[in-house]
């Protein structure tokens, strides 16, 4: 596991997120090459542009940016990324924990839209990485409608549908009694003496006879 109990990362990361600050990227890396410790390194405010410029391709770092984008003229939104950085010097064995550490990493880092694994510079361009962005937003806003459509459905429809059944049963039951009373009067119009006459064993039936006409 790695060691991310350094206080000043937690400040840098929510200095990144405030709106208030211009600090919009931070990044973290290993104390020493042997040890698993992690401490902030530097923050900054010029974005990917400048996170290039300080990264050491014989290390391997973590860093927290936040990318502001358009959609049209007249709109500004901002989004962050974790980057997980592998330089093309990085030891083997340092490389062998990053999926472990990264792990350890985000439960600092928590919030972000999408996680970026850089082995190169040119991985932090910001165009692709906005590309990105834009398409992790357009899944979120359609599955928010299919959520949408889903409620609409089960809060009409399926009531619906439930009245159908109760219903459907409820004609079923009725026309089940009336056509059983109909068979009854067609089969016994004297009602039920008569039976019960036909319930009666035939010995006894025979003995109420007798008694009647002697």
């Amino acid at each position: 596991m790695a060691d991310v109990s350094d206080p000043k990362i937690n400040e840098a990361y929510e200095d990144v997120r405030s709106d208030k600050t211009e600090t919009n990227w931070m990044l973290i890396d290993y104390e020493t090459d042997r040890s698993d410790k992690l401490t902030l390194t530097q923050t900054g405010t010029g974005g990917l542009a400048e996170l290039q410029e300080v990264l050491d391709p014989s290390k391997a770092s973590y860093a927290y940016v936040r990318v502001s984008y358009s959609n049209d003229k007249e709109s500004q939104r901002e989004k962050f990324i974790l980057v997980v950085w592998i330089g093309s010097g990085c030891k083997v064995m340092r490389k062998a924990k990053i999926s472990v550490h990264s792990a350890d990493v985000k439960s600092v880092l928590r919030v972000f839209s999408i996680e970026v694994a850089a082995r190169d510079t040119d991985d932090l361009k910001e165009e692709p990485i906005v590309v990105r962005l834009r398409k992790t937003r357009d899944a979120g806003w359609r599955c928010e409608l299919r959520w949408r459509m889903m409620a609409v459905y089960y809060s009409t429809a399926v009531p619906f549908f439930g009245l159908l059944v109760a219903y459907t049963l409820l004609s079923h039951t009725l026309c089940y009694t009336i056509e059983s009373n109909v068979k009854y009067r067609l089969y016994f119009p004297e009602g039920v003496r008569s039976y019960n006459a036909l319930r009666t064993p035939a010995c006894e039936y025979r003995a109420d006879l007798a008694q009647i006409h002697p």
